[in-house]
């Protein structure tokens, strides 16, 4: 976490390494031309039905998770939604 107290009476957070190093431990890789208006899908909610994931595989899933809702509660609060629901 970067703090920023350049600018008198304000402070600027920002976490853009953080966020890098969690896209790249990330299982799946994304393409950096994939965008979204929003970080949340229609389906956020809907129930899965997929098969459990082994043991290497969900341990990244809750370490990004966990990451990702921290960095939700610090500095990128608009993808709060997204965590709730990965968090269930």
């Amino acid at each position: 976490m970067r703090l920023d107290f350049r600018e008198k009476g304000r402070v600027k957070i920002d976490m853009e390494d953080y966020i890098e190093e969690m896209l790249d431990d990330a299982p799946m890789q994304l393409k950096a031309s994939e965008t979204a208006m929003t970080p949340a899908t229609g389906n956020l909610f809907a129930a899965g039905y997929g098969k459990k994931l082994d043991t290497e595989k969900s341990e990244a899933y809750h370490r990004n998770v966990a990451k990702g809702l921290f960095v939700s509660k610090r500095t990128w609060p608009d993808i709060q939604p997204m965590i709730a629901g990965l968090c269930t």
